[in-house]
């Protein structure tokens, strides 16, 4: 077997192990054009940015190597744009965005949106950002459907237009994509171009939220606290609570401590109310130091110590927390004693 083809193999087992040492030093030691033609045709450049072994890929590019692979561009673009395994460079990673999207590949159409709708590398120019984001939407990029739903729905680059946002974040959560579900539910939830449907919001919300968006959860908390507070959807918020408080969400975990305190769809229970806001307090909430100091204040299923209040309240408080800086301002100018409802 010939020297050329024994380097190449090298080379392309080092890439596959990540083996980076390996692939620096038969890159030191050069191509003639013949082991050059070889790898041309199959091109370990491409197989290092597949692996995402982003410091083979840079080593590899400073050795001369490039690509024509419209996927392989896409990634030495998000390489680029990530600093992974070079320095950031948002300029270069437009240039390799553009190639490839010029090929048709979708991620870096969306991504190119992504870039000027930013202003990342490029003056922020919403029309450009726009002519990207169709151009993927088009090609079903859930990511680029969703960003032109939050244009026309803000009408940034176009005129805004309600029904023409829920148009593209119906397709986008349609592909079961977290933030467009989280958007459909707002429109829903203000009737943006929908009639406004609290049922169909809450139904968005969940969706996103089981998925892990943060900002999907909140919108859920939000409209089962305001239902359990006039009565309804007793038993739905306490199954939402439970399951996402035992995952560890801490604004969850308040909640139930809240509902346990007050009674709220539940038997009330000062001792689970205070395992829950321990649990959510543990973990930097602050409305949940604030009540559980106020717990230790009043002596609510424990008995009163105005010392571990005061600790609490002092976290909450450090945190911005205004009912607790508010307390802890009376409580310094009357001492112990005071016991009004949170």
């Amino acid at each position: 077997m010939s020297r050329p083809v024994n380097l190449r193999q090298e080379l392309f087992k080092s890439i596959e192990g990540n083996q980076i040492e390996n692939v620096r030093e038969i890159l030191l030691t050069g191509f003639n054009p013949a082991q050059r033609s070889i790898l041309d045709r199959k091109n370990p450049l491409n197989l290092s940015l597949k692996k995402q072994h982003w410091e083979i890929a840079a080593l590899l590019i400073s050795a001369g190597l490039t690509t024509n692979s419209k996927v392989a561009q896409y990634s030495l673009g998000w390489m680029y744009r990530n600093g992974l395994g070079v320095e950031q460079n948002n300029v270069k990673a437009i240039s390799w965005f553009c190639k490839a999207a010029q090929q048709g590949d979708t991620n870096a159409q969306n991504s190119l949106g992504i870039m000027y709708y930013d202003g990342l590398g490029v003056e922020q120019d919403y029309d450009r950002a726009l002519t990207w984001f169709r151009k993927a939407a088009a090609h079903g990029s859930a990511d680029a459907q969703n960003s032109l739903g939050w244009m026309y729905a803000n009408g940034l680059g176009v005129e805004q237009n309600y029904t023409r946002a829920v148009t593209w974040f119906r397709k986008a959560a349609g592909q079961e994509y977290a933030p467009a579900q989280n958007n459909l539910g707002r429109m829903y939830h203000k009737g943006l171009g929908v009639e406004q449907n609290y049922t169909a919001a809450f139904t968005c919300y969940l969706k996103a939220a089981n998925q892990g968006a943060d900002v999907a959860k909140d919108n859920v908390s939000w409209m089962l606290w305001e239902a359990l507070e006039t009565g309804q959807k007793a038993v739905e918020a306490l199954i939402w609570f439970n399951k996402v408080a035992n995952k560890g969400d801490a604004p969850a975990q308040n909640i139930l401590g809240r509902m346990y305190q007050k009674g709220l769809g539940v038997e009330q229970s000062y001792d689970k109310a205070l395992t829950w806001y321990r649990k959510a307090a543990d973990q930097g909430h602050p409305a949940a130091q604030y009540h559980l100091g106020w717990m230790h204040l009043n002596g609510q299923g424990v008995e009163k110590n105005y010392a571990v209040a005061l600790t609490w309240f002092g976290k909450a408080a450090n945190q911005g927390n205004v009912d607790a800086q508010n307390i802890l301002s009376r409580l310094r100018r009357s001492g112990p004693g005071l016991d009004p409802s949170p």
